[in-house]
């Protein structure tokens, strides 16, 4: 298997990967399905390179992220604001079929 992987590539193994975008932004980590495609990113396009850290077990919710990637927000328009980040990455994904609930 690759060790490296970009927009367009088929994702073989549902994992945890290390997303990396150059220049823009910090890396970051992301859930992704197998069978889905690397996206491309928003703002560097096709740079964003992606690596798996360790695949998902037959019995963990791809769907779930992990507890140290949910924020709570303090405000109101914060909230708000995380609401539409989420929505936008689902969109892209479309992997989720509902908005996300919490206050």
């Amino acid at each position: 298997m690759k060790k490296t992987f970009k927009p367009g590539d088929i994702v073989v193994a549902s994992g945890v990967y290390y997303v990396r975008h150059p220049g823009h932004r910090l890396a970051h980590e992301a859930t992704i399905v197998a069978g889905e495609v690397f996206p491309k990113c928003k703002q560097c396009g096709l740079t964003v390179r992606f690596k798996l850290i360790r695949t998902l077990e037959s019995n963990d919710n791809p769907n779930q992220a992990p507890f140290y990637e949910i924020l709570v927000p303090f405000h109101e328009e914060d909230r708000r604001h995380r609401l539409a980040d989420v929505k936008a990455h689902q969109d892209m994904l479309g992997t989720f079929d509902k908005e996300p609930t919490g206050g």
